[in-house]
């Protein structure tokens, strides 16, 4: 079995890169469409693959280095970092608790 084809990988890593730039953008300027994105990802669970990423099966299914491993999980940090740098700068943690059963 090949390695898996990262193209695919990166492109989504992008693509997310970018609307995670755009959303700290909108929270820097006031946007009011940043507190609705917010929002919504909030009562959706938030970024879930951010704080339970499944490292195990990510190393098996595609055979991850221990660099690779280490990269992922850097950027998922990261991820954890922005996130909730966000919640607390767009509105108080007390008013950003979900609507839904989602917690975070």
């Amino acid at each position: 079995m090949g390695r898996f084809n990262y193209s695919i990988l990166l492109d989504t890593a992008v693509g997310y890169y970018d609307e995670l730039k755009e959303l700290v953008s909108a929270v820097d300027y006031g946007e009011y469409e940043a507190e609705v994105m917010l929002r919504t990802v909030y009562d959706g669970g938030g970024p879930l693959h951010a704080y339970q990423p499944p490292y195990q099966e990510l190393s098996e299914s595609y055979r991850l280095t221990k660099q690779e491993r280490d990269g992922y999980e850097d950027l998922m940090n990261k991820t954890c970092k922005v996130w909730n740098f966000l919640k607390i700068k767009v509105k108080s943690p007390e008013e950003l608790e979900p609507e839904s059963s989602g917690n975070f």
